[in-house]
C-alpha cells in the first residue's frame, strides 16, 4: 500500500492508539527475519 494511502488511513481511525510502520526496503510479505521480529514485537504491544 502506497505509505500516503496508510498514513490517511491511520488519520481516520476513530483510535487514537493506531500508529504505522514503515519498512523502507520491506517486500510485499514482510518474510525477512527481521520484518518477521517486528511483527511479533507488535502483536505483543497489542497484549
Amino acid at each position: 500500500m502506497p505509505w500516503r494511502y496508510a498514513l490517511a488511513l491511520v488519520k481516520d481511525l476513530a483510535d487514537d492508539r493506531a500508529t504505522l510502520s514503515i519498512i523502507s526496503d520491506g517486500d510485499h510479505r514482510l518474510s525477512r527475519d527481521q520484518d518477521i521480529a517486528r511483527l511479533i514485537a507488535a502483536v505483543a504491544e497489542m497484549k
